[in-house]
């Protein structure tokens, strides 16, 4: 299960999807592989490819977008919500 915390915002609009909030928690990629970005948007640049089963560290969420932290070295990016099993 996923934590989460109160909702921060940069812009302070309280408009849901722009809204950063801070998550912690498990989950794994569902779908066969999925596309880590480098920002919460499918124009953002593609980082790299997880494969289906692999487990990432969920670190906060924006509109439908997960930012998660996964691989050995801790790399960070940007998942949609429907790649993963949460």
């Amino acid at each position: 299960p996923l934590a989460s915390e109160r909702p921060r915002s940069s812009s302070g609009d309280g408009n849901a999807a722009t809204e950063l909030v801070v998550m912690s928690g498990q989950a794994t990629i569902g779908w066969k592989a999925a596309v880590v970005r480098k920002g919460p948007s499918g124009q953002a640049e593609t980082v790299e490819r997880i494969l289906y089963g692999t487990r990432v560290s969920v670190t906060g969420r924006q509109g439908e977008w997960y930012r998660v932290k996964y691989g050995r070295k801790g790399q960070t990016g940007w998942v949609h919500r429907k790649a993963l099993g949460l």
